[in-house]
């Protein structure tokens, strides 16, 4: 049993707290103040296991405790988590848009609580099961999604992983319909390729840009978000064609920019598949090829879960990029779901660090530690430090106080049209004055 916790731990919340936590998230989402979608689990005990192994208050407080630590150190600093009732716990995971990380989270999580637990001379064995639901995917307030994610938990008993995704029918029907729709937009190149600028702390200067994907349908549908759309692509084996389609019109912009007396670098991002795919060096050489660009120009940019998924083979293909000319960099650094010791053997060129760390630095000790601590272990492997979700001038000046090389954020220039950023290029460095 999971009592009444004896001291609150740095990421705990109440039930109520952490309701009032996904209330705001959810509100900023719909607000259009781009933080990334967020996930919800729900951790469910088994309660035979903990009633023959946490029998008697005083040994089922201590359980209770143990129980807690031991989810709070597999956390990240921004997760935030509650006891609901009886043997069941409710997880905020914010910036999470991809299975992948999920997977990556709970396998850290039952890791963590699978170890047996050894409380006043008796040993017991925990055995969770975690379900998980995506907001606005499976939910659009904190009923739906913990509703869901419950439902998922005792869906996730039945498999061996323990660890199920929940996907409602409602949702499957709609993802079939974009599904279909998504294929006749990247075989009829309806797709569209957005940049967004980044600044050199050296040179106060745009230098480079990220390549976002964006997909303009016809109204009244609703736009699908960017995390989606990789995601569905990356499930139904259009994530290949997408990225060349991406690449190849990231590099059309860079001539096009050129033309303009705007000399920048593009970064690109991949995907698990497309990272592991031995084929890609070839196609990205044709791309650099036809369109007359530097291979230095091009940054391929890959995720920690993307990297976990083989990395072996990750590795090959990246080995293989960079003899191309290509830069190369880690996305979303620092989400503390995998290991640090891959980093001495890629042949990396810059670690971009998440935003959900950057964007709370000036009031979260922990983020500001964090943040600071990757801008200096990207210096120690020779690696440059770029800082995603730059929202105001105190958060530029603390980034550049602290080392950092690239900055990249709201405070600069939403992502833009190519168009746009022709539009926006006499006014880059106001932000900077």
């Amino acid at each position: 049993m999971i009592l009444q916790a004896t001291e609150r731990l740095d990421n705990e919340l109440s039930a109520a707290e952490l309701s009032q936590h996904i209330v705001d998230r959810s509100r900023a989402f719909l607000s259009g103040d781009r933080p990334p979608r967020f996930a919800i689990l729900v951790i469910q005990f088994d309660r035979s296991d903990r009633g023959s192994a946490l029998a008697g208050l005083e040994r089922a407080q201590a359980s209770s405790d143990e129980i807690r630590q031991r989810i709070s150190k597999a956390l990240r600093s921004v997760d935030r988590f509650a006891t609901i009732g009886i043997g069941e716990v409710v997880i905020f995971l914010p910036g999470i848009d991809s299975k992948a990380v999920i997977a990556l989270a709970g396998t850290k999580l039952l890791e963590a609580l699978d170890e047996p637990l050894y409380i006043g001379g008796k040993t017991g064995l925990l055995r969770p099961a975690i379900g998980c639901a995506f907001f606005p995917d499976h939910g659009s307030d904190v009923e739906q999604l913990v509703s869901a994610a419950d439902q998922a938990s005792f869906m996730a008993r039945a498999q061996p992983t323990r660890l199920d995704i929940v996907r409602g029918i409602s949702k499957e029907v709609q993802h079939n319909e974009l599904i279909d729709e998504l294929r006749a937009a990247i075989e009829s190149n309806e797709l569209e390729v957005w940049l967004q600028p980044q600044i050199s702390c050296e040179t106060r200067d745009c230098v480079a840009a990220e390549a976002l994907i964006r997909w303009p349908r016809p109204q009244p549908k609703t736009p699908v978000h960017a995390g989606l759309i990789a995601e569905l692509a990356e499930d139904n084996g259009m994530m290949s064609a997408m990225t060349d389609f991406v690449i190849n019109t990231s590099l059309r912009h860079l001539r096009f920019l050129d033309s303009k007396g705007i000399k920048i670098s593009v970064g690109v991002n991949l995907s698990a598949s497309v990272l592991c795919d031995s084929d890609l060096p070839r196609r990205v050489g044709q791309a650099l090829s036809i369109w007359n660009i530097p291979a230095a120009r091009l940054t391929l940019e890959v995720t920690e879960s993307s990297l976990m998924r083989d990395f072996e083979g990750a590795l090959a293909v990246m080995v293989e990029l960079k003899r191309l000319g290509t830069r190369l960099s880690i996305d979303d650094f620092g989400t503390g779901y995998s290991s640090l010791s891959y980093l001495r053997r890629m042949p990396l060129d810059e670690l971009k660090i998440d935003q959900v760390f950057v964007r709370n630095i000036l009031a979260s000790p922990s983020d500001l530690q964090i943040t600071q601590s990757v801008i200096d272990l990207a210096h120690h492997f020779g690696l440059e430090a770029v800082a995603e979700g730059v929202e105001s001038r105190e958060i530029m000046d603390l980034l550049i106080g602290f080392g950092c090389n690239l900055l990249q954020g709201y405070y600069f220039s939403k992502p833009i049209q190519v168009e746009q950023l022709v539009a926006w290029w006499p006014s880059r460095n106001l932000a900077l004055a």
